[in-house]
């Protein structure tokens, strides 16, 4: 009888862990993959640089590729736009992006320990490259956006060398007296808006 129990469990254990899929953690370190919902949220807040208050008509109609009538008018269309944009990522992209974000940040706390603050996390936010082209990332608030082309089209040194730029705008967006001393070291300055 006993023999007759053990069979079934071991064919149970054997299935188990055969099937069980290894996943890459969402979170790496102060870096966060997001779920298609929270991408969808995140990519619609800026209160930091209000984007949505500045943005122009014409540059909603670049990303919509649409004529538009009236700013206001066609800002929830446009919010619709982004928010359809967001995609989620599979486990090879969240492993492959795992690999470069733990060699970025022993880089970057090998400079300087305080530019990735343990307390904030920075979400990555993969979106199709519809409404600023292909390969073109940016970043919002803490997120760092990244089109689905560098994914599938995915260069190691590359996506590194990105990763380590779009760090530096969010690093520079909440470090406003550092960002003007790191611009200034490159010999940028600021420019009145131009309307």
């Amino acid at each position: 009888m006993r023999n007759l129990l053990g069979l079934p469990l071991g064919i149970i254990f054997i299935f188990y862990f055969s099937c069980k899929k290894e996943t890459t953690p969402d979170v790496v370190r102060g870096f966060r993959f997001t779920s298609l919902a929270e991408g969808r949220r995140s990519i619609l807040i800026d209160t930091i640089e209000n984007y949505f208050e500045r943005i122009q008509l014409r540059d909603m109609e670049i990303q919509m590729k649409k004529d538009l009538d009236s700013k206001s008018e066609a800002m929830d269309d446009f919010k619709n736009h982004l928010k359809e944009s967001v995609l989620e990522f599979d486990g090879k992209e969240k492993q492959r992006i795992s690999e470069l974000l733990d060699e970025i940040i022993s880089e970057i706390n090998s400079l300087n320990q305080t530019i990735l603050n343990k307390k904030d996390t920075i979400r990555l936010i993969k979106i199709k490259p519809n409404h600023f082209g292909r390969g073109v990332f940016y970043t919002r608030q803490k997120n760092i956006f990244i089109p689905s082309d560098q994914l599938d089209d995915f260069n190691p040194a590359r996506m590194k060398e990105t990763l380590i730029h779009e760090i530096f705008h969010i690093y520079s967006r909440y470090h406003p007296k550092k960002k003007k001393e790191l611009y200034q070291l490159i010999r940028f300055e600021d420019l009145n808006e131009i309307n």
